[in-house]
């Protein structure tokens, strides 16, 4: 018979590790990870995952060289995962945040922006979070975070498809008449169910 294990450590030993010095890197979560962040996950189940230490595919921690991380379908939870992972000290040099359709919605952008600043991410200069249902609740996040000088390189920020609406709009208005988007280059804002 085959050793059916022997042949799956094989196959996992071929696969490309990122090197410490990897520019850009696509993060998604691990397969167990999918189901682990369910509520109904039993116990054993999540001391392993504990113990595992990392619900991605990648370890971001000993990647200092990042500029670019693009996510998929990382939902809320995983919005708050990447958020503690920057805390942690993963990415210290990031420049561009690809969140486009994460399903991460109002909260898991909170805790992300709320990461980015306390992990002092001052060279981010492209957020893209497309896509996530973030709601006009959002804006005030991202306004009382403009408003610091961590964000002062941010000059391209997509917020297309989140059901910003005419209150979004709003608030977004107040930004540029307190000069907290005045580094911003590119704000797109279509697709948010903004009315005339």
């Amino acid at each position: 018979g085959v050793n059916v294990k022997l042949k799956a450590d094989a196959k996992n030993k071929n696969k490309k590790k990122p090197s410490r010095q990897a520019r850009e890197i696509l993060l998604c979560l691990k397969e167990d990870a999918a189901h682990a962040f369910k509520e109904w996950e039993p116990k054993y189940e999540q001391t392993k995952r504990q113990r595992d230490g990392n619900v991605f595919n990648v370890n971001l921690i000993p990647l200092k060289f990042l500029k670019k991380i693009r996510c998929s379908k990382i939902g809320e939870k995983g919005a708050l995962s990447l958020a503690s992972d920057f805390v942690r000290g993963a990415a210290p040099q990031l420049q561009e945040l690809d969140m486009s359709y994460c399903q991460m919605q109002t909260r898991g952008f909170q805790r992300l922006l709320h990461g980015i600043k306390v992990a002092n991410l001052s060279s981010l200069s492209r957020l893209n979070v497309r896509g996530n249902d973030i709601g006009s609740r959002g804006m005030d996040t991202l306004s009382a975070m403009l408003n610091l000088t961590i964000f002062e390189n941010l000059s391209i920020i997509d917020l297309r498809d989140n059901e910003l609406g005419d209150a979004g709009a709003d608030k977004i208005i107040h930004m540029c008449l307190f000069g907290l988007l005045e580094n911003v280059t590119d704000l797109n804002l279509s697709n948010n169910m903004i009315t005339d």
